[in-house]
């Protein structure tokens, strides 16, 4: 294994800095397409579905990263998470809002709660509340033990807790059941990043033949489990872990050939800022889908690919104007930590 190139995975996902790595932003690249298209086409392969919001997940949990103490790390994560979500949220409720009292229409049944945020009108910001709800329930595991098993047995423990939930319709504010159930993704990512897999290592060669066969197992449990319609909102099957196994395979698969490529401009370019489209593409697409429809147009994905255009025409303008929204910029500062490491002066 190259001990430069394994060092700078190992260094950006602990320290946060220093140079991007083109390979991770490709798969955050594909995620976020995958998740337009999942929104905006009728045409997107049912299966597909096992891919982009566990690899989100789990590339969370690779950046996992404690922050010299949990004060240090929740004030971060409130910058880079919580803030874009409710800075979206609320600007989308208040939109809606708006948009009612001057057309006169009365707020409909099923409008979020803007307290409980319980059900989602407003597209994919769940997944920025569910993700919060994960940076802090591991790390309190982490917290609380260094050992592997030990840390391993409480997520598959709290990940348990929260499939019951499901099962038994129970609901908790604020998507807390939902972060619980999908923690074994986020725990799978900081497992990867205690491995030499995503690091160039004498291996690689195979890494075409090993998504494959990764391939093969998660479409074979997929179509062994039934074709199901995976929601990660509102998990509560009985195959819940054999899906998850499915879902894995397809993860570290992706991950591998994302590894192999490397990089595709625009690509990753939507991965670098995904956070940006994944908050707005709902909202640039209900804009669109009334011309779209009026167009007439055939051309498959042409509203997934015209989506996509209209957010990387946006992407510069709020990293520009608005980089405290969109986890450029901390809006909070940060707290010194208490027993900072002695720099090396030699």
């Amino acid at each position: 294994m190259s001990g430069e190139s394994a060092k700078t995975l190992k260094v950006n996902a602990s320290q946060g800095g220093g140079k991007r790595i083109e390979f991770i932003d490709l798969a955050k690249g594909v995620c976020i397409i995958l998740i337009v298209a999942l929104h905006t086409s009728d045409l997107y392969p049912p299966v597909m579905r096992m891919l982009p919001v566990p690899l989100f997940f789990v590339l969370s949990g690779l950046f996992f990263k404690e922050y010299g103490g949990y004060v240090r790390m929740l004030i971060k994560k409130i910058n880079s998470i919580l803030i874009p979500f409710l800075f979206f949220y609320l600007g989308a409720y208040l939109v809606h809002e708006v948009r009612l009292l001057l057309t006169h229409i009365d707020s409909p049944d099923d409008i979020i709660h803007p307290v409980l945020f319980i059900n989602f009108s407003y597209g994919a910001i769940w997944f920025l509340l569910v993700l919060f709800w994960q940076h802090l329930i591991f790390g309190t595991i982490v917290k609380a033990s260094k050992k592997w098993i030990v840390q391993a047995s409480l997520v598959v423990v709290v990940a348990c807790a929260g499939w019951a939930c499901n099962r038994q319709e129970i609901s908790l504010p604020c998507l807390v059941v939902q972060a619980m159930t999908n923690l074994p993704f986020f725990y799978l990512g900081y497992l990867l990043k205690q491995t030499p897999i995503l690091c160039p290592n004498k291996f690689d060669r195979f890494n075409i033949a090993i998504s494959v066969a990764l391939i093969g197992i998660t479409l074979a449990i997929y179509y062994l489990c039934g074709c199901p319609v995976l929601n990660f909102i509102n998990d509560n099957t009985n195959l819940w872990f054999v899906e998850i196994c499915g879902c894995a395979s397809f993860v570290v698969a992706a991950l591998l050939l994302c590894k192999i490529i490397k990089r595709i401009p625009i690509v990753s370019y939507l991965g670098r800022y995904s956070l940006v489209v994944l908050c707005i593409h709902i909202h640039v697409y209900s804009r669109l889908a009334p011309i779209l429809d009026k167009m007439d147009i055939t051309f498959p994905f042409c509203n997934t690919l015209i989506t996509l255009l209209v957010c990387l025409c946006l992407i510069p303008l709020f990293v520009r104007f608005l980089p405290w929204f969109v986890a450029q910029k901390g809006l909070i500062p940060m707290p010194r930590e208490r027993n900072p490491k002695p720099q090396n002066t030699h």
